[in-house]
């Protein structure tokens, strides 16, 4: 979270002139139509916290992704991390088959310096969220470490591309360097 994909996939949608379809937007609909009930998430959330919740949730996201990647494969998407993180290796199997066919995911990252990248993220979600309380923050912060740890890890073909230093005319040019390159 924070990490600039909003804001780069308006622009990039343009550059590339093909549309663009927002996860954040379309992440709710996918939820509900896979069986994901608010309800069950706040009782999980009043009991356990983000870790109960985003056990939950899991189950639903790669649901989710995978009816994403069928019916919007033809433009640009800001796909959030946490469809393609994985705890289970059933988890980590439904999210490749769901991004097999797709040209190019890119992994948004502040900087290379993991402890650079904690220090960036850190303090984007904290200005974005500064109106959700503490809980909201705290459970934000513990998803991009998990995340950021999960990104060393990975074996998934993920293009990083990092934005410190770098303007967004700078950074989508990356991108579609790399989207033909690849």
């Amino acid at each position: 979270m924070g990490a600039g994909k909003s804001t780069l996939a308006f622009p990039l949608s343009i550059k590339l002139n093909l549309p663009l379809f927002s996860s954040d937007e379309l992440r709710w609909y996918y939820l509900a139509k896979a069986g994901f009930c608010k309800k069950t998430a706040q009782i999980l959330w009043d009991s356990g916290g983000s870790y109960e919740i985003e056990k939950y949730l899991k189950n639903y996201d790669t649901i989710a992704l995978q009816q994403m990647m069928n019916e919007f494969s033809d433009g640009v998407m800001d796909l959030g991390a946490r469809f393609i993180y994985y705890q289970t290796k059933e988890h980590k199997d439904s999210i490749e088959r769901s991004i097999k066919n797709q040209r190019k995911i890119f992994c948004i990252l502040p900087s290379q310096n993991k402890s650079v990248c904690r220090d960036i993220l850190a303090e984007r979600v904290s200005k974005r969220s500064s109106n959700k309380g503490a809980r909201i923050i705290e459970a934000q912060l513990a998803t991009n470490e998990q995340l950021l740890s999960f990104y060393e890890d990975t074996k998934l073909p993920l293009v990083r591309v990092y934005t410190e230093g770098k303007s967004i005319d700078q950074i989508i040019h990356e991108i579609e360097v790399k989207i033909h390159v690849h």
